[in-house]
Parts: C-alpha cells; sequence; structure tokens
C-alpha cells in the first residue's frame, strides 16, 4: 500500500501534482498528445499539417528550459512550480475559451490552439521538466525514494486511464467537445490544487552560491562528469529498448489479429499499472544494484527473444506466445525504468540536481520524438527488406534494431549496478 499511496504524510501530499502530469500533457500537446491530436484532427476537423505546426512551435520551450535551473536558483522550487503551474492554468485557459466560443472563427481557433499548447509546454518545462524532480530529491529519502516513485508513476497512469475508460464508454471511443472541455476543466481544478500542495511541501534546504559565472561553472559540472554523460545516455538510449511502433509492426509485419494486438494493447495498461508498486517495493527492499541485476538479464533475454521472433500469421500458439512476450516486457521494461531513475537521484549531487535532471528531460523528451520518426522508417522497410524468414525465425530492420536493444540493456545494467554500488558506498563514508 505504501508503494501506492506513498512512504509517508509528505509524499502523499505530493501524489497531486504528480497525477495529473501525463493527462495535461496529453491533453495540451505534450508528450504522446493522443488527447489533444483526436480532438484536433478528428472532432475539429484540422488538417494534421496543425499538429504538425504545434509540435514544432513547442521547440521554444527549450532554451526557456535551460533558463529554468537558475531562475529556480534564485527563487527556490516552490516559486517556479508555481510559475508553471500559473503559465499552464493560462494555457488550458485559452484553449477552453478557444474551443467554446471560437469555433465559427477557425483562424482564431487555429491560433488558440497553437499558442495555448506552446504555452503550455513552457509552464510544463519550466516547472516538472526542472524543478519537481530536484524538489522531490530533498523532501524523499534513499530507503523511501522507490516507493514514492513508483507510486507518483501509478497514479498518473491511473489519472489517465480514468480519462480513456470515459472516452471510450460514455463517449463511443471519440474526443468529443463536451469531454475535451471536461478534461480541461479537470485541469483547472488540478492546477490549483497542486498550487495549494506546493505549499505544504517543504522547501529546499539547498541555498546555491552567488556569483555571475557560478551558473557556467554548474552547467560544465553536469555536462563535465562521467557519471552523469552515461545517465544522459540511458535517457537517450533507452528509446532503444523495445519494438518501434510494436502493434503496426505486429498487424502489418508479424500479421498478428487486429483482435490479439487491441486485447493485447488493453492488457498491456492493465499490466503497467498494476506492476508499477509492485516494482517500487522490490526496488526499495533488494535495492537497486541487485533489482538490476535481475530486471536487466530478463530484460535483455526478452529482448533476444523478440529479435528472433518469427511471423504469426493467425496462428494461434504464435498469438499466444506474441500477448505472453508483450506483457512480460511492459512489466520488465516499467521496474528497469523505475530502478534507473532510483539510482540516478542516488548519484546526482544535490546542487547539480535542477540542472542534470534538466539534461535527461530534454534528452529523454528528444529520444521519444526520434523512436517515434525513425521506428516509423523501421516498419515501412520491414515490409520489403526481410534477411531471414522462416517458421523459427524473421530478422528484418526493426529485428536489427531490437538486438541493439538487447546489448544496450545489458550495458546499462553493468554500468548503472557500478554506479548504484558507487553511490552506496559514498553514502556509507557520509
Amino acid at each position: 500500500m505504501r508503494a501506492i499511496f506513498g512512504p509517508n504524510a509528505v509524499t502523499r501530499n505530493a501524489l497531486l501534482p504528480a497525477s495529473g502530469i501525463i493527462l495535461l500533457s496529453s491533453a495540451t500537446g505534450g508528450m504522446s498528445a493522443d488527447i489533444f491530436q483526436i480532438y484536433v484532427v478528428d472532432t475539429l476537423g484540422f488538417s494534421p499539417n496543425l499538429v504538425s505546426i504545434v509540435a514544432l512551435s513547442m521547440l521554444i520551450s527549450i532554451p526557456i528550459q535551460l533558463l529554468a535551473p537558475s531562475l529556480a536558483d534564485r527563487v527556490g522550487y516552490r516559486r517556479i512550480m508555481n510559475y508553471g503551474a500559473i503559465t499552464v492554468a493560462t494555457a488550458v485557459a485559452l484553449l477552453l475559451v478557444g474551443s467554446v466560443f471560437w469555433q465559427t472563427d477557425r483562424n482564431a481557433l487555429a491560433a488558440a490552439l497553437v499558442i495555448g499548447s506552446t504555452l503550455a509546454e513552457i509552464g510544463i518545462s519550466i516547472s516538472f521538466g526542472a524543478a519537481w524532480s530536484a524538489w522531490l530529491a530533498e523532501f524523499t529519502g534513499s530507503e523511501e525514494r522507490p516507493l514514492f516513485l513508483a507510486s507518483m508513476r501509478f497514479w498518473a497512469q491511473a489519472t489517465v486511464m480514468a480519462a480513456f475508460m470515459i472516452q471510450t464508454f460514455a463517449f463511443d471511443g471519440r474526443i468529443t467537445g463536451a469531454l475535451y472541455h471536461g478534461i480541461l476543466i479537470y485541469c483547472l481544478l488540478y492546477l490549483l490544487g497542486s498550487m495549494i500542495v506546493y505549499r505544504r511541501l517543504p522547501e529546499s534546504q539547498h541555498r546555491p552560491e552567488t556569483g555571475t559565472l557560478e551558473p557556467f561553472r554548474k552547467w560544465r559540472d553536469v555536462l563535465n562528469d562521467p557519471d552523469y554523460r552515461l545517465i544522459y545516455f540511458a535517457a537517450a538510449a533507452q528509446f532503444l529498448i523495445g519494438v518501434p511502433l510494436m502493434s503496426v509492426y505486429a498487424l502489418t509485419v508479424l500479421e498478428v489479429s487486429a483482435f490479439v494486438v487491441g486485447l493485447v494493447l488493453s492488457l498491456r495498461s492493465v499490466v503497467s499499472l498494476a506492476i508499477t508498486p509492485v516494482s517500487g517495493w522490490f526496488v526499495s527492499k533488494v535495492g537497486p544494484s541487485r533489482a538490476l541485476g535481475f530486471v536487466g538479464v530478463t530484460l535483455s533475454v526478452e529482448m533476444i527473444i523478440w529479435t528472433f521472433f518469427p511471423e504469426v500469421r493467425g496462428k494461434d500458439l504464435g498469438s499466444v506466445i506474441f500477448a505472453v512476450l508483450v506483457l512480460s516486457f511492459q512489466m520488465t521494461k516499467s521496474a528497469f525504468a523505475l530502478t534507473l531513475s532510483t539510482v540516478e537521484y542516488e548519484v546526482v549531487q544535490p546542487s547539480h540536481r535542477v540542472r542534470a535532471f534538466t539534461l535527461i528531460d530534454l534528452t529523454s523528451s528528444a529520444a521519444m520524438q526520434l523512436n517515434i520518426a525513425v521506428g516509423a522508417s523501421l516498419v515501412a522497410l520491414s515490409s520489403s527488406d526481410v534477411y531471414v524468414n522462416t517458421s523459427l525465425m524473421r530478422l528484418d530492420p526493426v529485428k536489427v534494431f531490437t538486438a541493439l536493444g538487447a546489448v544496450t540493456a545489458i550495458y546499462l545494467t553493468m554500468r548503472y549496478r557500478a554506479l548504484a554500488r558507487k553511490a552506496t558506498v559514498q553514502e556509507e563514508l557520509i
């Protein structure tokens, strides 16, 4: 239960801000942006080109996010989280007003969508993309942090799942105007509640040194440290661990039936939600180094199996193996990511946290977008370029990608286990 509701009273308060960030991003055009994209293209009838314009406009948030650590040094984590919440609330209000009152003026509505989503991305970037991870490291200890990270992920996923269940069963799978407006109103209430919670969370005890050159020195330190560079590499390389555009690849190349793919995708969400608190408990119980030893090896084996997985072609046995492999991989990948995050919080020094976590966020976001772009190309190539294709195995460009993923998982497991042991020794010395 502590991995669901948080290990103590302070972290239980912090669950509210953590619970809505994925839904907020999805509704305002960030992250996967499923809700926003469906609403803009399917419900409002805009061209997908508008979604591309929104994505490009969000690049404005990158230099602003890089300035956020210096701002956090000056005003503290609580105030920058409030600045971010106010910025996002303004953006959500603009999206709500535009979609309600400017339906007939398509140019004004399009402008509201672009400006609102861009402003929301800026607010999220300076708060959750820069200050939040550094702040939560201040009020969580090493033993309880895996539980808190697990509880954060649990409620963030549960909130999104609840929204998609409402979409499926109450609105026949569509993002109607009424549903989208309801989600935006929920986001406004969530942001207001988060600002109230921020007042109850302890302020950081770290007081940065002053000086004109101090920010430049800190950026130099977080860029030159070899342990941090490994963490940035891991944030970028994790996009290799997985099957790119798995559902599309399964349908078009492996010839898995649409029913099986749909069923597996539904079960995957449930499995991901259920395994998150278990992962937090497991890492907290055995420690990140031992947890990585088990989870990392399991993940590598699964990636190797993916590499040689043959075409299913509607066969029952192949469909069952496919479903088991997808669900097993989802559980292992979730536990692997949680364990890596736990090690990162232990390794990054307090004075470097806000800048290091900012770079981690930027790197992982870029890797996510790269995964989509590269994945689409690899799936297209795999439909025609086949190196080996028998009843027992199939090798194509996607499978080469999964083989690289297996190597990456093994490498990160070994390096992060060494980092975890190093952090443990340093903590004992302190």
